[in-house]
């Protein structure tokens, strides 16, 4: 082999290289939309809301069920990282205090996911 194919295929092979690390590093999402949910049965609450422990952030949203309730979902994912996050979900009926669940929640780069956190609970 000539020193000029030799310098070719040193280059094709770092070129090569470098397209599969580029290729590595980029993280394909996928298009679902992911919630963590907290089932409550044998009474309907009134109000419920998170909070990021560490940021102080109150994060409410719509329920679109009588028992279970929204804990976290991917609208707040780009907040997070692969470090588990603290939050605390909060429940009432009326004015009292009926739910205090803690979560740790962290993300993928995609979509968050539930570390620790009850999934049920039952009245």
């Amino acid at each position: 082999m000539n020193k000029n194919m030799i310098m070719k295929y040193s280059i094709l092979i770092i070129v090569a290289f470098l397209i599969l690390q580029a290729c590595n590093e980029e993280k394909i999402c996928t298009e679902e939309f992911r919630s963590i949910t907290l089932e409550v049965n044998g009474i309907e609450l009134t109000e419920s809301y998170t909070i990021n422990i560490e940021t102080n952030d109150t994060l409410i949203f719509n329920n679109w069920s009588e028992s279970a309730y929204t804990v976290l979902d991917d609208s707040y994912e780009d907040n997070l990282n692969e470090n588990p996050s603290s939050f605390q979900f909060y429940g009432y009926v009326n004015d009292s205090l009926w739910v205090n669940e803690a979560y740790q929640i962290k993300s993928d780069g995609c979509h968050i996911i539930k570390v620790s956190g009850e999934t049920v609970i039952n009245f």
